[in-house]
């Protein structure tokens, strides 16, 4: 039989199963960049699918692979092409040597979480049209911790934010909403308790909602809002605001400036600007309807990333799309440690000072430790009636404070050595010396 020759580019995703020595299937798909990824080849299209394609660590393994070099192996630190595999899942390089594991370098970095779990959070992220809580993923795949919870979904809305990602373009609505329940007292755009976003909307020709951009910002001057325009709409597009003082530099920044003073009209601000006011309405329901409104305002930029990348894939009719999405970003996001993730971790554990005067012990302790610490001390008279688990009790007492307790017959009941910088405890008659003579002090 002839060799059969899989071509580099097909017209057409087409999988193919090959055996390693082991027998286990390994599905090689060949892939063109410019071809749109096909459901049941390039993603699962259903959860009975997704069961039988990600059953262990090794097919998840295999899948991140290829997401991540599509084309050729490349090694991250000399960008050599050629490598080999090794009996530890990674690859060595031919050129440096260096050895690189798939995960390596991604948000799975380091993870002692299985892929599994992973990949099964992945899912339940995006097959839900509303997404799911911290809580209710801790339920549903049965995790012992919320702070793992939280932490995987948190990674994976870092990485919904895709690097070099296209501006907005033609007509765009920008304006600003407010995030936080309702302020007595407050007017306009003054706020003392509330989250201010920063929303950017596509027209979608010739009518309807195109693509969105949210940022959360500090306040609503120029110095805030003139950047996020920046980096959310292409130059050259025009940009509908309303008569904020902050915007009315747009034009000089190679933005036509559509701007409506609203105290000049009798329209309000939902008429006048009627998609950013849809897309705040539909942020704060979701933030009210899947998180009951339990976001902080530190991590609310990670937030809006996720409902960011919900509305733009809104119209994907194949939830696993999404799932391949988030995970050929996820494949090359940057690693983030959990106290990264924390933003404003917690204070260091404190050190408490020793209270003044001299330290004694309880008037309920009958036992004082003996002035030479360090000698093996006779056994306490007085007491006959312990049982053997109570003079175990004492004799663990006696050598936390630097005592070693002999038996009447002056064998030691057990020895502490120093060896090493490691404290063994060592019992008599197995694997340590006997006698009054091998004790050492306890450090």
């Amino acid at each position: 039989m002839g060799e059969a020759v899989i071509p580099s580019v097909l017209t057409t995703p087409q999988p193919t199963a090959a055996f390693g020595q082991s027998g286990v299937s390994i599905w090689v798909r060949c892939h063109d960049a410019a071809v749109a990824p096909v459901g049941g080849v390039d993603y699962p299209r259903s959860y009975a699918e997704f069961r039988s394609w990600f059953s262990d660590d090794d097919a998840c393994l295999d899948y991140l692979d290829w997401l991540r070099w599509r084309e050729a192996w490349r090694c991250p630190a000399c960008g050599a092409g050629l490598g080999w595999p090794l009996s530890n899942g990674r690859r060595e390089c031919s050129s440096c040597g260096r050895q690189t594991s798939t995960t390596a370098r991604t948000i799975f970095h380091r993870t002692r979480t299985p892929l599994t779990v992973w990949f099964a959070a992945a899912w339940h992220m995006t097959s839900q049209k509303q997404g799911i809580s911290a809580l209710g993923l801790q339920r549903v795949l049965g995790l012992g911790s919320y702070q793992t919870a939280w932490a995987m979904l948190h990674r994976f809305r870092v990485a919904m934010v895709r690097p070099g990602r296209e501006r907005l373009s033609g007509r765009v609505e920008v304006d600003e909403s407010y995030v936080g329940g309702n302020e007595e007292g407050a007017t306009g755009r003054e706020t003392e308790t509330k989250a201010r976003v920063a929303i950017a909307v596509e027209f979608d020709e010739p009518k309807g909602i195109g693509r969105i951009r949210l940022q959360h910002v500090l306040d609503v001057s120029g110095a805030s809002l003139i950047p996020f325009v920046q980096a959310a709409v292409e130059p050259g597009s025009t940009v509908r605001t309303d008569g904020w003082q902050a915007y009315w530099t747009l034009s000089e920044h190679g933005y036509v400036h559509d701007r409506v003073v609203m105290r000049r009209g009798k329209d309000p601000a939902h008429v006048v600007l009627p998609n950013v006011h849809l897309v705040a309405s539909l942020l704060k329901r979701w933030l009210l309807g899947t998180h009951q409104g339990a976001v902080q305002v530190t991590h609310l930029q990670a937030y809006l990333n996720e409902f960011t990348f919900r509305f733009n894939r809104r119209r994907s009719r194949a939830r696993g799309l999404l799932f391949y999405r988030l995970l050929e970003q996820a494949a090359v996001a940057e690693p983030i440690t959990y106290r990264q993730l924390l933003v404003t971790p917690g204070a260091k554990r404190r050190r408490y000072a020793a209270p003044p005067g001299e330290r004694r012990n309880p008037s309920t302790w009958p036992y004082r430790p003996p002035s030479d610490r360090g000698v093996a001390q006779p056994d306490p008279d007085g007491y006959p009636t312990l049982s053997e688990r109570g003079r175990e009790i004492v004799a663990l007492r006696w050598r936390r404070r630097g005592c070693i307790w002999v038996n009447p017959e002056g064998v030691p009941k057990s020895t502490i050595a120093v060896d090493s910088g490691a404290v063994h405890r060592q019992r008599l008659g197995i694997d340590g010396p006997s006698g009054a003579a091998a004790c050492r002090p306890f450090r």
